[in-house]
């Protein structure tokens, strides 16, 4: 063989570590540090694809289950969430693994909790979703505080006093979104609701019997829920007010 045409094909096989095929690019993931990425670039990057995030700052995963993977990004941060491919079933179900193992280990905050291992353990390994009761118990095993929004209610699960650390989910019609807002952004968001919104405080049974409450806290919750509380100019009856709630729910 010619000199030239050889010296020609040993620098073409010398270029193959520095091709980005497949094996080259998981090299590369694999050996490089995650560097946090701004909610703002979020946004701008993923405004016409898969992810949708609305005018308000939340992030509903592309995922089937979206609350797990609202869980995922709050415990690994956006940047890890980023780079998951394809359909992300291997990535989630290496997480849950570690779930199961960590549920077994928190058996007295189970308990504190009245939570069910056997029903966490199956939702997290033989689920297509994980139902709000897993969420919570997943994310107060890590000490994580959760602000979850459904319509005009608001749950909290505070867990670590650093009330800083919030984390907000919020119930769609799509799935479960997850704020992503920074700093004072979610600072303000969590005060708007928490001023404006019916703070429940069992997601199981919202709401009490009717002999735990006086007329002034029914108009109170109905006022929050945006439900009239007058008939015509005649205030309604606390039975009246009791029922439209529980409408609500």
């Amino acid at each position: 063989m010619p000199r030239d045409k050889q010296q020609q094909k040993l620098n073409i096989n010398q270029l193959q570590d520095f091709v980005l095929n497949e094996r080259n690019i998981e090299n590369i993931l694999k050996n490089t540090h995650t560097i946090p990425i701004s909610p703002k670039k979020i946004l701008n990057k993923h405004q016409s694809k898969s992810i949708k995030i609305s005018d308000e700052l939340f992030l509903l995963p592309r995922f089937t289950d979206t609350l797990f993977w609202c869980y995922f990004i709050i415990n690994n941060g956006l940047a890890a969430y980023e780079i998951i491919h394809s359909n992300g079933f291997k990535d989630s179900m290496q997480e849950k693994i570690q779930l199961v193992e960590q549920v077994r280990e928190n058996k007295e905050l189970l308990k504190q909790n009245k939570w069910k291992r056997r029903y966490i353990e199956d939702e997290l390994v033989n689920q297509k979703t994980i139902s709000l009761s897993t969420f919570v118990c997943i994310c107060a095993i890590k000490k994580y505080n959760i602000v979850y929004i459904d319509g005009r209610k608001l749950f909290t699960f505070i867990e670590n006093v650093n009330t800083t650390n919030l984390n907000i989910v919020k119930k769609t019609e799509n799935g479960f979104s997850l704020f992503i807002g920074e700093g004072i952004e979610k600072q303000n968001k969590y005060q708007f609701y928490k001023d404006n919104y019916w703070h429940i405080e069992d997601l199981n049974k919202p709401l009490r019997g009717i002999s735990s409450y006086k007329v002034k806290n029914l108009r109170d919750i109905c006022n929050k829920l945006k439900i009239d509380i007058n008939d015509s100019k005649t205030p309604k009856k606390k039975t009246i007010l009791y029922q439209l709630i529980q409408e609500h729910l």
